[in-house]
């Protein structure tokens, strides 16, 4: 299985420092063998959510011949973090990654956003319906999105948290890019790396490696 540098980096920081139990990666719903909860609801929603940024912004957010089905078969996890408490679920994580080097682009600025909204709501509504779920931590984070595409991703982002809470959803959707990246993820996990010594943590394993060599000596 093909594991990406910004997935094992987000594994890193949802065991340690979000303190999440159980973290999976590359999380997928076994479409053909799990029953589908709450489907007729998340079938609403879905036309809901898209006939709204139809309307006010002109996105496509899902194609017109796709159904929730197919929406649903497409979703696919990055990072999955569970963090228990007293044997209950005290916080559910669903993290998308985008690793772009030169900034964050799914084709032009407004594919973008619809990219990430798509994402986004596709996420919350596997929460919902393989886990019955109406709360949660759902996350889009990339280390750089440029100003053109962030400005807009943002606005609306604060339009689908609205939306979803009209409709009785209290997820916690975040954005976490740019120098909030920096600060929130990257140097908190990088600080722990004298001090996780688990081999199936492939970023903080290649951030040992580099620090191998810092103060290296040759004779």
């Amino acid at each position: 299985m093909k594991i990406e540098v910004g997935e094992s980096l987000m594994l890193s920081w949802l065991r340690h420092v979000e303190k999440c139990q159980s973290v999976q990666l590359n999380w997928k719903p076994s479409m053909n063998q799990w029953s589908l909860e709450n489907e007729e609801e998340i079938k609403s929603i879905i036309n809901k959510v898209g006939d709204f940024f139809r309307e006010n912004y002109n996105y496509q957010i899902f194609k017109k011949s796709s159904s929730h089905r197919q929406i649903m078969l497409q979703g696919e996890i990055d990072v999955l973090g569970l963090r228990i408490h007293d044997s209950y679920v005290e916080e559910i994580f669903a993290i998308d990654v985008a690793f772009h080097e030169s900034g964050l682009r799914y084709g032009n600025k407004v594919q973008t956003v619809e990219s990430v909204l798509k994402k986004l709501v596709r996420t919350s509504m596997i929460l919902y319906g393989f886990f019955n779920m109406k709360k949660g931590t759902i996350i889009f984070t990339s280390p750089k999105i440029h100003k053109s595409t962030l400005e807009p991703l943002k606005e609306s982002l604060e339009d689908l948290k609205d939306l979803m809470e009209q409709l009785s959803f209290q997820y916690n959707f975040e954005l976490i890019t740019n120098d909030d990246f920096n600060k929130q993820v990257l140097q908190p996990v990088m600080g722990l790396s004298s001090t996780i010594a688990d081999t199936s943590e492939l970023f903080l394993r290649s951030m040992q490696l580099n620090s191998m060599f810092n103060d290296w000596k040759t004779d």
